[in-house]
Order: structure tokens, then sequence, then C-alpha cells
């Protein structure tokens, strides 16, 4: 979280706006359900959902006081379409949708 905050400021103070969000960030694990630790789970939730989040909630502040600026978020056919062994990967991107 550190890491966005202290980005976001970076950007704000070299260009003095933020134009655009485009929310990209993911990855994925692959497993049976129950082979894949919960602490694994949450991370890709942390990541694939929470990480797209907080980074929107960091931005859309400047992009109010600017009264403009757009976010994109792009989610994947994992949002829609699934494969065996990708029920956590797929449960982030579905969310996402």
């Amino acid at each position: 979280e550190d890491q966005i905050i202290e980005g976001v400021k970076t950007i704000v103070d070299q260009e003095g706006r933020i134009d655009v969000l485009f929310n990209n960030a993911g990855y994925a694990v692959y497993g049976s359900v129950e082979d894949i630790s919960m602490d694994d789970a949450r991370k890709q939730f942390d990541v694939n959902i929470f990480g797209l989040a907080r980074i929107t909630q960091e931005v859309l502040p400047h992009m109010r006081d600017a009264g403009k600026g757009t976010i994109i978020n792009t989610s994947s056919m994992g949002g829609k379409i699934y494969t065996p062994f990708g029920s956590w990967y797929h449960a982030t991107k579905h969310a996402l949708e």
C-alpha cells in the first residue's frame, strides 16, 4: 500500500495531475481448489481485486479535483470462461466483471 501512495504522489508532484488510470494487474495460481492454500488465494484477491480498488481510491480524489479523468479496469476472458484448476483466478476476474 505504501508503494501505491508513493507512486501516486510522485506522479502528481512531477506532472501536476493524473489523467488516466489503467488497472491491468493480475496473476494466476492454478491448481485444485483444495490444493491452493488460503494464503495464496487471499494474495491473489489482494493483487487482482483489492490492489485495483486501493489504487483507484488513491487516484480518484486527484481526478475529482481536476474535474476530469478516466479509469480503465481490464479484466480477462477468465471472468467469463473457466478452465480446469483456475478457480481462484477465475473468481478474482469474475469479481472484476
